[in-house]
């Protein structure tokens, strides 16, 4: 959808409910051709999954603080928020599939939400549990394996760790 039509849904939106409207999307896009509908919402929610990028686990936090920076300095007079942040537990690809595991994903969680708090940063982890009805039939396909639970509802290595 061209960024347009979005931003007159916004306005439109606006126009209707008292609540600040957003629109989600990656940070890639917003700093690249969201100016139209940055003017249209009351703050910028960004999308940030290195791993879904290949960006190695080593480099991960870093690329996420620069997709915040970044947006930040695109749209310094609008809050910017994560909407979506995570790390894949299982992938078949296109990730660097040796990265996507449970340990890799507290590696991640464990940097990034000090970070958040220290820096007063709003962020919500994608996911809190695995979703099998996504994607391909394949059981080991990426979009599947998100969650911090399990689909049996079972904590993963950072839910277990963070609960204690």
């Amino acid at each position: 959808m061209k960024p347009e039509t979005i931003a007159a849904y916004a306005f439109y939106l606006k126009k209707k409910i008292s609540q600040p409207v957003t629109f989600c999307e990656g940070a890639n896009n917003w700093v690249s051709h969201g100016q139209k509908i940055a003017e249209a919402v009351d703050f910028i929610s960004i999308h940030s999954y290195p791993v879904w990028i290949k960006v190695p686990l080593k480099d991960a936090f870093h690329a996420t603080v620069k997709d915040y920076e970044d947006t930040v300095k695109t749209y310094p007079h609008k809050p910017v928020c994560f909407t979506e942040f995570g790390w894949a537990t299982m992938s078949n690809g296109p990730m660097i599939k040796e990265e996507t595991n449970e340990d890799a994903q507290k590696m991640y969680l464990d940097q990034i939400l000090p970070w958040a708090k220290k820096n007063d940063v709003t962020m919500f982890i994608f996911e809190a549990f695995d979703e099998p009805w996504k994607g391909s039939n394949q059981w080991d396909e990426p979009e599947k394996h998100w969650g911090i639970y399990d689909v049996k509802r079972q904590p993963k290595l950072f839910a277990k760790h963070a609960l204690k």
